[in-house]
């Protein structure tokens, strides 16, 4: 085998070397990192023991605290009270006029402050 041919070949081999690796480190971060949308619930006390039908207790979905009521001996799953949809913009008003806006919090649970209009009054 002359020596721009096995050039060549060690090429290739390195090529499909890094291939596989960066494969197997895909699969990895795949299988290691929780989606985003399947955050998983934390309760703020210890998960394990028994719980009395009806007792509440506080909880964490992601950033987002909320509860979890017990049913049948079994924590149920940790629910956010949302009062609006993380995002949205609602006017914040002055002697019923539009004086600038607030948006929903990343939990829905209410809004931030008022964001005002930049008016210049000249």
């Amino acid at each position: 085998m002359n020596k721009a041919r096995k050039k060549q070949v060690q090429i290739r081999l390195l090529f499909i070397f890094a291939s596989v690796i960066m494969i197997l480190i895909v699969i990895l971060l795949a299988i290691g990192v929780p989606q985003q949308n399947q955050q998983q619930e934390t309760s703020l006390q210890s998960r394990e023991g028994e719980c009395h039908d009806g007792d509440i207790r506080e909880c964490l979905k992601g950033p987002c605290n909320g509860t979890q009521i017990c049913i049948n001996g079994t924590w149920g799953k940790c629910d956010i009270k949302r009062i609006c949809n993380p995002g949205t913009k609602v006017p914040c008003t002055e002697n019923y006029c539009p004086i600038g806006y607030k948006i929903c919090n990343e939990c829905g649970t209410g809004y931030g402050p008022c964001i005002y209009f930049n008016i210049n009054k000249s």
